[in-house]
């Protein structure tokens, strides 16, 4: 059986532009979320010896704990990856007790905070690298 792909280019190209412009839509709507490496914030990254709490239960209990931009992510083997805004270490320690409180025994296997400031240099630098490689 033959298929002529040649012979179908125009319906290829159509498609292709079709599926470009609904890009370029989605990022005018909904825009890019830089990681905190771009705008600064925390990462904790926990284990829970109980059975992991779901990622909605976990950004629940942060949220109503008073932390803001809250965004959870379930990883392998009861663990979460849990980025917030700039913690201090005081505000660092309270969220393990929020979590500690709600959801039992948990270990945190590592903790990042970058500052906003780093973050504005790390954006500069990535604009830098992609102009320089598009020239």
């Amino acid at each position: 059986m033959k298929f002529s792909f040649v012979g179908l280019r125009r319906w290829w190209f159509g498609l292709s532009a079709l599926m470009i412009g609904a890009s370029i839509v989605a990022l005018a709507v909904f825009g890019l979320r830089p990681s905190i490496d771009f705008v600064g914030g925390s990462l904790m990254e926990v284990a829970f010896v109980n059975a992991t709490p779901s990622s909605a239960d976990l950004t629940a209990a942060l949220t109503e704990a008073g932390y803001e931009s809250v965004t959870v992510q379930s990883s392998d083997a009861n663990r979460s990856i849990i980025r917030l805004t700039s913690l201090t270490e005081e505000q660092h320690q309270a969220a393990l007790e929020t979590l500690k409180g709600k959801f039992g025994d948990l270990t945190e296997d590592k903790f990042d905070s970058i500052g906003p400031v780093i973050g504005n240099e790390l954006r500069k630098s990535a604009f830098l690298g992609l102009v320089t490689t598009l020239v």
